[in-house]
């Protein structure tokens, strides 16, 4: 794994790792995450030098996962969401949501949850407590996707 500055292609740090992540890794804050083979234990490394700032393992499989500022939004196979902070790995709420599809779309202080039966639940990104929920008409044809403001949601 390496980082390299974007603009001129420097290499900043270079880690040799004896696993291939489970998922493509995220940025949340200053940390990049990443996900071990079998997605039982996620990582976070310093977006600076590429050292081991914490690692986790969730109570079952990690399934999706999202950094979105200085957290990190975990679905796990079990149908559970879990947010950490992505700076230490510290679990700051987790909600069950039997009917999730797919990964959670964190964006300004709301964490919306696709759902299998094609509604939308809502929670608050600091508690975790539910804000709104809305029923789509059709399913879910794709992920989510928001600009911050507009959750956007393709259905069929």
């Amino acid at each position: 794994m390496a980082g390299l500055r974007l603009w001129d292609g420097h290499l900043r740090w270079r880690r040799s790792l004896s696993y291939q992540s489970a998922f493509p890794p995220v940025t949340a804050g200053e940390v990049l995450v990443v996900v071990l083979p079998g997605a039982r234990t996620v990582q976070g490394l310093t977006l600076a030098s590429g050292q081991e700032l914490w690692s986790t393992r969730p109570e079952t499989e990690v399934v999706s996962l999202r950094g979105q500022g200085a957290d990190l939004y975990l679905a796990l196979q079990n149908k559970t969401v879990t947010r950490l902070k992505a700076q230490t790995g510290e679990t700051i709420w987790s909600v069950r949501a039997d009917a999730l599809w797919g990964a959670p779309v964190p964006a300004s202080g709301v964490c919306v949850l696709p759902q299998v039966t094609g509604e939308l639940l809502a929670l608050s990104a600091d508690t975790g407590k539910p804000l709104w929920q809305f029923r789509l008409r059709g399913r879910l044809a794709s992920p989510l996707v928001t600009d911050g403001k507009i959750v956007y949601a393709l259905t069929h």
